[in-house]
């Protein structure tokens, strides 16, 4: 069973829906992976910050 199968598992065992779903999926996930997610996570965002400032600074050429 995969982090996120067992995530939304213990989500929908606890009752866990809504605006709460992301918080505690991502806190599962991160716990259950010893913190690589995080790290992962954190790439994908500065990643997505630099393509953004790129496109920015493209469309003001």
């Amino acid at each position: 069973m995969t982090s996120w199968t067992r995530a939304w598992a213990e989500a929908d065992a606890q009752g866990i829906a809504g605006n709460a779903s992301t918080p505690f999926l991502l806190d599962f996930i991160q716990r259950d992976t010893n913190g690589r997610s995080l790290e992962v996570n954190i790439n994908v965002y500065r990643g997505n910050v630099a393509l953004g400032g790129r496109l920015a600074t493209s469309l003001t050429k």
